[in-house]
């Protein structure tokens, strides 16, 4: 609880000293429409409205693209943050508008792949932190330090399923999607020594299926982690699990929008 009040303490003073020289982004209510381009807003129990960072999943390929997105990040002062320390910003109240959650997946079926290890290697000795999601694979013991490692430094270690179902969730039966959300969430407790808040779906797919809600609910799970079928992410209200897209850089369509929020590329 001290670590967690302490983190919260330091983003809330980094983020404040920011504010001032971060340009204004008006945040619209829950009943106004998101243009295209915008971030996608988050509502919380409180009622408060929160914009949601930008949130990029970062794919193996992806090294030369993801060193410019790291370089972007430290030049324009952008703060990387996780899904939970932007719950703990949002309770609190403190704004999220010039903030980015980068994410890894697929991280288990074989291990760690190594440029992956190399990509969160990099971030980590950047002072950048970012989301992993885990999936059950043949760890050596080696990966788990490495995993406890990073959450030390403030990573977050996400559920990503059991079996990564290639069809996603929303192809199995309710015991099966639970099986495949259980399984990962107990196997990271006992290595990493907390249960995830957040779930990544496998292959991005969510069909705002109700038994994944009700089922990450029970779990106590806050977000559940997609990938956005249009430009603009859904709108979330209400109490948690919420709905967070995500954009692949491997992925015209879902990364233009997040080319001019980061001016990573030329716009033309």
């Amino acid at each position: 609880m001290c670590k967690s009040l302490a983190r919260l303490f330091v983003v809330f003073v980094f983020v404040f000293g920011l504010i001032l020289s971060a340009p204004f982004v008006s945040v619209v209510s829950a009943s106004e429409e998101i243009p295209t381009g915008s971030s996608v807003l988050l509502r919380n129990t409180t009622s408060t409205t929160c914009q949601v960072p930008v949130s990029i999943l970062i794919q193996w390929s992806d090294y030369d693209i993801f060193v410019n997105i790291i370089e972007e990040i430290i030049t324009s002062k952008y703060i990387p943050i996780t899904y939970d320390t932007f719950y703990e910003m949002c309770e609190a109240g403190v704004d999220t508008s010039h903030t980015v959650i980068l994410t890894y997946d697929d991280i288990g079926p074989l291990g760690i792949y190594p440029v992956l290890k190399e990509m969160m290697t990099y971030a980590n000795s950047k002072g950048i932190v970012g989301v992993v999601g885990i999936v059950k694979g043949d760890f050596e013991t080696k990966d788990w330090g490495f995993l406890r490692s990073l959450s030390i430094d403030g990573w977050q270690i996400a559920n990503h399923t059991k079996n990564h179902p290639d069809k996603g969730l929303p192809s199995l039966s309710e015991k099966r999607i639970r099986d495949e959300i259980e399984y990962v969430q107990q196997k990271i407790y006992l290595e990493i020594g907390y249960f995830p808040k957040t779930l990544i779906l496998p292959g991005g797919v969510y069909l705002k299926d109700e038994r994944i809600n009700r089922i990450v609910k029970e779990m106590g799970i806050n977000f559940i982690v997609g990938i956005p079928t249009e430009i603009n992410p859904i709108v979330v209200r209400g109490n948690s699990p919420f709905y967070v897209g995500r954009v692949t850089t491997l992925s015209d369509k879902y990364f233009t929008p997040w080319r001019y929020a980061l001016r990573i590329f030329d716009t033309q």
